[in-house]
């Protein structure tokens, strides 16, 4: 299954792209989850969900980024990221 998904993102996002990946990566090993990530291409990007620890040290893992949630644009529609369901979030109104 984790080589289905690796590949599966990997034909997606290519080596010069940016990869926004919402909450709980992986429920293992510090090890395992970094030799999977080590396998996924483009600059990878977490916004942390609850099992994500607070105290991980996140570049040693390879993420470039990690936010707790984040307010992007794509082809000037405004996404709001984050691991929850939200019924309110910045620019709703």
């Amino acid at each position: 299954m984790d080589n289905a998904l690796i590949r599966a993102c990997n034909d997606r996002v290519k080596a010069n792209e940016s990869d926004r990946l919402l909450g709980d990566f992986a429920m293992e090993s510090g090890v395992k989850a970094k030799n999977m990530l080590s396998r996924l291409q483009g600059r990878k990007i977490l916004i942390r969900g609850n099992h994500d620890l607070a105290d991980d040290d996140w570049a040693e893992q390879g993420w470039s980024e990690v936010h707790d949630a984040l307010l992007i644009e794509v082809n000037q529609v405004p996404l709001y990221l984050h691991q929850y369901p939200l019924r309110d979030w910045p620019g709703k109104w």
